[in-house]
């Protein structure tokens, strides 16, 4: 069933996130979202002690019996006392969350990880999986390259990475192949790239129009095979069965009640979508 794929983002719990600036939740429709979560199977959490007060209106609304992840924000900015700041980091994520435990840990920015400097953050983390209170330890990146530089060293539980129609660049380096294969949990984010994939053409941001060739392919294979933008994105990573879960942010219960509304289907997705300009795809260049 799609429910036991998703997991519930956060980034915009409290807080507008992304190119759209999707609607804030607030501390009401947390507990709604939550609720309706419990009920609908729909077990795993995304969040972060940097996605503003998110990790409190999680454990104000009830954590339990989700697995949550969280995440280390970037060591690369870190300025204070590397093992003070994760042992504070760590234990003001717990107390927020109202848990004791957590699913996984995932590091931003592996690259700056695996510094000599740096490599005792992962060795710090590991000491609490030992101990039972990280269960996983992964990392979250923006392209396939970071994972060249830094798997072998880390040798992660779980790489959390963009994935969709659009971006593929994962897929195409064999690193899926290798992750599935190494027993790693490949969850994807950006699986509607950040909402464009489910805008209309008349409701696309000015700066994207330029890529204009590439949005009437998809408008007009979406027509040819009668897709809702949902239905294609959402397939999309279900016919890969080497995707653990999917990261969905939504802005309110109808829309996550539309995703699980969203059957399989046997589609032939578009060849023409393997090779889309980078700057395109990806968020930080736009």
């Amino acid at each position: 069933m799609i429910c036991n794929k998703i997991v519930l983002g956060t980034a915009n719990f409290d807080s507008s996130y992304g190119l759209l600036k999707n609607k804030n939740i607030n501390k009401i429709m947390v507990k709604k979202l939550l609720n309706f979560c419990r009920n609908h199977n729909i077990d795993t959490i995304d969040t972060s002690p940097d996605y503003k007060n998110a990790e409190t209106l999680i454990g104000e609304a009830g954590s339990n019996p989700f697995k949550v992840i969280t995440k280390m924000p970037d060591i690369k900015k870190v300025k204070t006392s590397g093992e003070g700041y994760f042992k504070d980091t760590i234990t003001n994520s717990l107390e927020s969350l109202k848990l004791k435990k957590i699913y996984a840990l995932l590091f931003r920015n592996p690259k700056a990880l695996v510094a000599k400097n740096n490599i005792y953050f992962w060795e710090l983390a590991h000491n609490l999986k030992k101990k039972g209170i990280i269960k996983k330890l992964g990392i979250t990146i923006y392209d396939y390259t970071e994972l060249d530089v830094c798997f072998d060293k880390l040798k992660p539980d779980i790489i959390q990475a963009p994935y969709s129609i659009f971006d593929r660049r994962i897929e195409k380096s064999g690193w899926i192949k290798k992750l599935y294969k190494n027993n790693v949990e490949i969850h994807c984010r950006s699986i509607f790239l950040q909402g464009l994939l489910l805008k209309k053409k008349n409701e696309l941001p000015s700066k994207f129009l330029k890529y204009e060739n590439i949005w009437n392919k998809y408008y007009l294979w979406l027509q040819k095979n009668r897709l809702t933008p949902t239905e294609a994105c959402i397939n999309f990573i279900l016919k890969k069965s080497e995707i653990s879960k999917m990261v969905l942010g939504v802005d309110n219960i109808n829309q996550l009640k539309k995703i699980l509304r969203v059957r399989r289907k046997n589609i032939n997705f578009p060849t023409w979508a393997k090779s889309i300009n980078e700057q395109l795809i990806d968020p930080r260049k736009w």
